[in-house]
């Protein structure tokens, strides 16, 4: 009878773009969205700390690094530049860490997700674009070098942590 049913899944609410080819494309449609904004990590902690500028900022991660206990950290950068500079001074002071960002192809994308997982490196710095789906266990430490953009943002962001019952530390510079 020529009738048919359009299904469309994204993991984001999405931006002005998305709403606009929903209503054109999908007819009276259902929503179901899973966890939204309000539902943030029940073992996420969260602490601001303030900086004057990014060599401050450089200087907490060091002492963060340092000084807290974790077994997985994340430190997001809003720039590919912050995150590249931000991880050439983490290895230069001997930590195992990858730079993840929008330049990186699949292929060191998979590495970096991969050596995270299995330990052989504890520190993941990375943008926001490079973040997306990322799913690691035992990540307990995610630190925003940079604020982000927007409040989906943030929520992304220290959703990484504090999964499945874990505790977890968000700090914002």
């Amino acid at each position: 009878n020529g009738e048919h049913q359009t299904l469309l899944f994204s993991a984001t609410s999405g931006g002005a773009g998305l709403r606009e080819m929903v209503s054109k494309v999908l007819k009276d449609p259902t929503h179901l969205q899973l966890n939204s904004v309000s539902q943030l990590n029940e073992g996420t902690r969260q602490q601001i700390i303030t900086a004057d500028h990014n060599y401050h900022k450089e200087l907490l991660v060091d002492w963060l690094l340092a000084n807290e206990t974790y077994d997985k950290a994340i430190i997001f950068t809003n720039t590919r530049v912050q995150a590249d500079r931000l991880y050439g001074k983490l290895v230069a002071r001997d930590y195992k860490a990858f730079v993840l960002h929008g330049e990186k192809d699949q292929k060191d994308r998979k590495l970096a997700i991969d050596r995270l997982r299995q330990g052989a490196v504890k520190i993941l710095v990375a943008t926001d674009v490079a973040a997306r789906g990322l799913d690691v266990d035992g990540l307990d430490l995610v630190i925003n070098f940079d604020m982000p953009r927007s409040g989906d943002e943030y929520v992304h962001r220290i959703g990484r942590t504090g999964r499945a019952g874990g505790e977890g530390l968000a700090i914002s510079l």
